[in-house]
């Protein structure tokens, strides 16, 4: 069906971390689904997370040599933001102090992510992103991912599919509107026919 990308997101390989910020995979995990999407022609991206509580610069150096072991396509490398609602924002976990081990953090990144012939090719920034940082993807040359650059420039109609998805339209006269859908999937299941009519509504009139 023309998928070529997916995406395998560790978020960091310390399972340790994984269990404190409520992730519900390991690390083992994550090996078993990199290794079943690279049993496919896919694009594989990782995206990595800086500033996760009580990781250390040498927990992330771990999460980043891991990553590039496995040399996938693209890497994208996050700071953490505090989203309102999130397990973190409950806990009032303060990301916006130690700038100086975020900055490390984020240098390291990309000094080695560069040293294996990676590229920066598209950023974004959030609220309350640690050390005043951008998330930032790399990819193999050759490997940049369109989607992520007409998302970062708001050039393209998406149509977004799935619980969680958000499309996007883009008029004619250049200006965007935003059609999203639930994360509960067992309210998406449930509701879907309606949501799909109301999806077509949105984007075809």
């Amino acid at each position: 069906l023309g998928v070529t990308r997916v995406s395998v997101n560790p978020q960091t390989f310390n399972d340790r971390t994984l269990k404190s910020i409520g992730r519900n995979h390991t690390v083992e995990d994550f090996y078993r689904a990199y290794e079943l999407a690279s049993s496919y022609s896919f694009d594989v991206n990782m995206d990595l997370i800086a500033m996760l509580p009580a990781e250390t610069l040498e927990d992330f150096k771990h999460s980043v040599d891991c990553a590039l072991s496995l040399d996938p396509a693209n890497i994208t490398i996050h700071t953490l933001a505090m989203k309102r609602g999130s397990v973190l924002d409950g806990k009032n976990y303060d990301n916006l102090s130690g700038v100086e081990l975020a900055n490390d953090m984020i240098d390291y990144s990309h000094s080695a992510v560069t040293a294996r012939s990676y590229m920066p090719y598209y950023s974004y920034r959030l609220k309350s992103m640690s050390g005043g940082h951008e998330n930032i993807g790399y990819c193999k040359a050759g490997k940049q991912c369109k989607y992520n650059i007409d998302q970062m420039e708001e050039t393209h109609t998406v149509y977004a599919v799935g619980a969680g998805a958000i499309g996007k339209k883009l008029s004619e006269n250049q200006r965007i509107e935003r059609f999203a859908v639930g994360k509960d999937v067992h309210y998406y299941i449930a509701n879907f026919e309606r949501l799909l009519l109301d999806k077509l509504k949105f984007f075809f009139g």
